[in-house]
């Protein structure tokens, strides 16, 4: 049996708590038919993290959409992956939930925050600064 490395015990750690975050968030959003996911990390491409983290989703919610918005933000970069959130936003619905995964202690005892605009989206982030980085951004497009 092959041990598991490192990253994927901080990943499995991660799904834990994207689990329990997504099933509250879809729970709330849940009554508008049109709740869609955008998901960004800063994962890239290169293995089945993404895949992995939108299993996970799509167990909770099977007929969800996913919205893949990039993954391949600037490792560890709130400022770069605000700047995508920020001109991305205003194209999605009251209902829409954007998880963020750009977090250089992933799976660490780290909690998400989770806020919602006064427009209705919601927010699923780190506990790291985003939640500074997205009211100062969203504070112009009304987060609360």
């Amino acid at each position: 049996m092959l041990a598991e490395s490192p990253h994927r015990a901080k990943l499995r750690c991660f799904i834990v708590g994207l689990f329990l975050s997504l099933t509250a968030m879809y729970s709330a959003a849940a009554a508008n038919n049109h709740t869609a996911i955008v998901f960004m990390t800063d994962f890239g491409t290169a293995d089945d993290s993404v895949a992995i983290c939108k299993g996970v989703m799509y167990s909770i919610a099977p007929d969800v959409r996913i919205v893949d918005l990039t993954h391949q933000v600037t490792p560890f970069s709130i400022l770069d992956g605000a700047r995508f959130l920020y001109g991305a936003t205003p194209y999605y619905p009251a209902g829409t939930v954007f998880v963020v995964v750009v977090d250089p202690t992933v799976g660490s005892t780290r909690k998400a925050i989770i806020a919602k605009s006064k427009r209705g989206q919601y927010f699923v982030l780190p506990d790291n600064g985003w939640a500074k980085a997205a009211l100062t951004v969203f504070g112009r497009m009304g987060m609360t």
